[in-house]
């Protein structure tokens, strides 16, 4: 019964191929021909992409699904020098695991970076489901990486900029905060310093005005030599006062800004000419002679008569202070181009280089004034009127004992 049966079976073995093999040669032509060129295109197309590998110069691996290579390119044997078939993909790279690998292998777009020597690649897996298997692509991205790590350093380094510039702005707004507490503290105490200086220039001047009217009335019914020097010394030292007044008047105005220029052409030489006849009785008590070099042929100069005229008595006063008796005060008047330039020298005490670089400062008095009446105001008052009026105004001196110049030059035409 037994080998009946299975006599029975390979007899029906047989029968099917039997089937089979007339049911394939009863295929059409036009089946077969389809059939032989789908196979064809496909190894075709399996050539075309082993000659791709092959010819690829970035490395190329095919691996299985069991992360075993199958085969690679020459330019993969070549960057990693070692034979790659057989090995698993996971032990040649330091950066992948088995369980890495079957992750990749799931994933959509999968890739992973690797640094080999001192290149770093990106490699792309790609399936590929005629072989069943995964083209894994490597390309060079050292420069790219590096890049990226340079801007992630320099992003780091900004942020920390950032946070060190907005506590820079933060103090730098508390200091402004403090400057401007401390700026309205001054504001308050210059209005205070204007108002004691217009208040005390004021009361000076009050009782200066008749003193000065008194004394040639008083010189006149006065016959004593004594008595008629010790009123030139009145005289004189009220007149220092009255230029001290003066200048703090004028100081005043112009820092306050109350002073209106008013320019017209004016004649320099009668300024220079008159303000020497009100000196001219000190000058000879003095005896010190005046020279003055001052053509007759000068043009006309448009200037506020009034301020030029302040800046003449003051540089005169100056110079007369620092003279010696029997000294010597030379005035020098010409036209240089279209500018007026005017220098007033003395024989006096000179100045140094440290006292001629404050000179124009205000209430600077230098050592060798400490002797005379004076508020050091009266030069930084000539040298805002000599800007005012687009001059300039300078000194000179060859040290101690060689008397100064001091010059200044304001143009023939005030046009804006």
């Amino acid at each position: 019964m037994i080998t009946i049966k299975i006599k029975s079976r390979r007899k029906n073995i047989q029968n099917q191929k039997t089937i089979q093999s007339k049911n394939v040669m009863k295929l059409p032509d036009n089946e077969v021909k389809k059939r032989t060129k789908a196979l064809r295109l496909a190894n075709e197309k399996l050539a075309q992409k082993a000659a791709f590998v092959k010819n690829n110069p970035a490395p190329v691996l095919r691996v299985g699904y069991n992360c075993k290579i199958i085969d690679s390119n020459p330019a993969a044997k070549k960057l990693l020098k070692k034979d790659l078939t057989g090995r698993y993909i996971y032990k040649l790279f330091s950066d992948l695991s088995r369980s890495t690998m079957n992750e990749l292998f799931v994933r959509q777009g999968p890739q992973f970076e690797q640094r080999i020597g001192k290149e770093i690649f990106l490699f792309t897996l790609k399936k590929d489901e005629s072989t069943h298997s995964f083209y894994v692509y490597g390309g060079k991205i050292t420069q790219r990486r590096e890049s990226e790590d340079m801007l992630k350093k320099q992003n780091k380094e900004l942020i920390k900029k950032s946070i060190s510039l907005t506590e820079a702005r933060s103090q730098l707004e508390d200091k402004n905060y403090e400057l401007e507490q401390a700026n309205t503290k001054i504001q308050g105490l210059m209005e205070a310093r204007t108002e004691f200086i217009n208040r005390s220039a004021h009361d000076l001047s009050t009782p200066i005005t008749p003193i000065l009217a008194l004394i040639p009335t008083i010189r006149k019914k006065i016959k004593d030599k004594g008595i008629l020097y010790d009123i030139g010394i009145i005289e004189r030292n009220a007149n220092y006062l009255k230029d001290i007044v003066n200048n703090l008047m004028s100081y005043l105005k112009s820092r306050t800004g109350k002073y209106n220029y008013i320019f017209k052409k004016t004649d320099i030489r009668k300024i220079i000419e008159e303000m020497l006849m009100s000196y001219e009785k000190v000058l000879n008590q003095h005896r010190i002679a005046v020279i003055k070099k001052i053509p007759k042929n000068l043009p006309l100069v448009e200037l506020d008569a009034l301020k030029i005229t302040e800046v003449v008595q003051n540089l005169v006063s100056n110079a007369l202070k620092f003279t010696p008796k029997r000294g010597k005060i030379t005035i020098n008047v010409e036209k240089l181009d279209n500018f007026i330039n005017i220098k007033f020298k003395d024989t006096g005490i000179g100045m140094t280089k440290k006292t001629l670089s404050k000179l124009f400062i205000d209430f600077f008095k230098a050592d060798e004034s400490r002797h005379t009446v004076g508020q050091g105001l009266g030069l930084s008052i000539c040298k805002e009127i000599i800007e005012d009026h687009k001059g300039n105004i300078w000194a000179e001196s060859r040290g101690r004992g060689k008397g100064s110049t001091i010059m200044f030059n304001i143009p023939l035409s005030q046009k804006r």
